[in-house]
């Protein structure tokens, strides 16, 4: 495994890290994460899991130990896992959202995911393990970065579990550049639940760009696109066409507020927020989604620059 792409994972998972740690959830994925990722490897050195020291008062380092009834699923050869991960790249109708690569968010237990993932995984790294004391009592919440080949390099997810069930899943774009730009999602998840944007009203010196934030809280999943706009006239136009997002994947049990949609696309503080689409475009998420699936991956999407200025 390449020692930068684990220090890109890790930078990639900070803007939901940061997010989810300013969500005031009792015992959610805020304390989990921020623990997880508050230490950023050298490019030389391979980052080590949390230990208690890292920990907050309030909890306490606990271990999970495998089932030692459970027989392990053989690893498959290098070709083979590639041929795998480009299978559950494509995506499967018997597994959609919170269904990810065969693994139900808030349903499949993590032993189970784990020997799935090992299949075809180059490494499955613990990051953290602590104990929360919640009104209910204790709970346990881990997280794990897990490495595989895609047909272009190395990509790679981050996992999360609370008592011993997979709770949340993090992935980049390497990971989903199959079925997964912003007129798939749409045709295939309807109408979202939320439909955000952001942008600048002028190119900048890091680019023009460009966000689309898709949220469907009944599938409970949150897609993020970042794109390169330009001016036309008085409006900026960004069309995502084909790009990939960033995929956040969470259990029913915990509930996403407008901070967190924020934090997970956006990071930390951002300067300027998302805006949902009906205040700062002629869409509303009804014509959105009509948009969609008319024109497919030759939308483009239009907002005054005053609005971003």
């Amino acid at each position: 495994m390449k020692v930068k792409v684990l220090s890109g994972w890790i930078r990639a998972l900070l803007p939901f890290a940061v997010a989810t740690a300013a969500c005031s959830i009792p015992g959610g994925l805020g304390h989990k994460l921020q623990t997880a990722t508050s230490v950023e490897p050298s490019p030389t050195t391979r980052p080590q899991p949390t230990s208690p020291a890292t920990a907050t008062p309030s909890s306490t380092a606990t271990t999970l130990t495998a089932s030692p009834t459970w027989t392990s699923l053989p690893t498959l050869p290098p070709a083979s896992a590639l041929d795998r991960v480009e299978s559950l790249m494509t995506g499967s109708p018997d597994c959609l959202l919170p269904c990810w690569w065969a693994i139900t968010v808030g349903v499949t237990p993590w032993l189970e995911a784990e020997h799935l993932l090992a299949t075809y995984s180059t490494e499955i790294l613990p990051w953290s393990t602590t104990t929360v004391e919640e009104p209910d009592g204790p709970h346990t919440l881990a997280s794990y970065y897990v490495y595989y080949q895609i047909p272009d390099g190395d990509g790679g997810m981050a996992v999360g579990t609370r008592d011993g069930i997979v709770d949340y899943i993090f992935t980049n774009t390497d990971s989903t550049s199959r079925g997964m730009s912003a007129h798939d999602v749409v045709d295939k998840y309807g109408i979202p639940t939320l439909a955000l944007i952001r942008t600048v009203d002028e190119v900048t010196q890091g680019g023009f760009p460009f966000w689309l934030a898709l949220f469907y809280d009944r599938y409970s999943f949150l897609v993020v696109y970042e794109f390169e706009a330009y001016r036309s006239g008085g409006d900026v136009v960004g069309c995502p066409a084909t790009m990939p997002p960033k995929l956040h994947v969470w259990s029913a049990a915990e509930p996403w507020t407008m901070d967190k949609i924020q934090g997970a696309a956006l990071g930390v503080d951002p300067s300027t927020p998302l805006k949902a689409i009906s205040e700062v475009s002629d869409y509303t998420l009804e014509t959105l989604y009509a948009a969609f699936i008319a024109q497919g991956e030759d939308l483009c999407l239009r907002t005054p620059a005053s609005v971003w200025g």
